[in-house]
């Protein structure tokens, strides 16, 4: 999993790849909200790294989006164009 900025720059890498080869990639954001103490968003950020880790490509790009409080996918290398199949795979 990458540091903030890290994940910062490989999402500046995406988007040239993207701008030049023309296949798309998602970026999805996980928050767990303001309301819940450290200590519960702790423990559900690693719930959540796991499920991610389990889940994901070794092409796809886990990282804190905003530290401690907000993870962030990358997936890349989609060759699809039907959105709604994108979609579903990753719901």
């Amino acid at each position: 999993m990458l540091r903030e900025e890290a994940f910062r720059r490989m999402i500046a890498v995406e988007r040239k790849r993207t701008e030049r080869s023309a296949n798309p990639f998602l970026l999805m954001l996980l928050e767990t909200g303001q309301h819940k103490s450290q200590e519960t968003n702790g423990q559900l950020f690693r719930k959540i790294i796991t499920a991610l880790l389990a889940a994901t490509r070794e092409t796809d790009v886990i990282g804190w989006h905003k530290h401690n409080a907000c993870i962030g996918v990358l997936f890349t290398q989609l060759i699809t164009l039907d959105k709604r199949s994108i979609m579903s795979v990753i719901l």
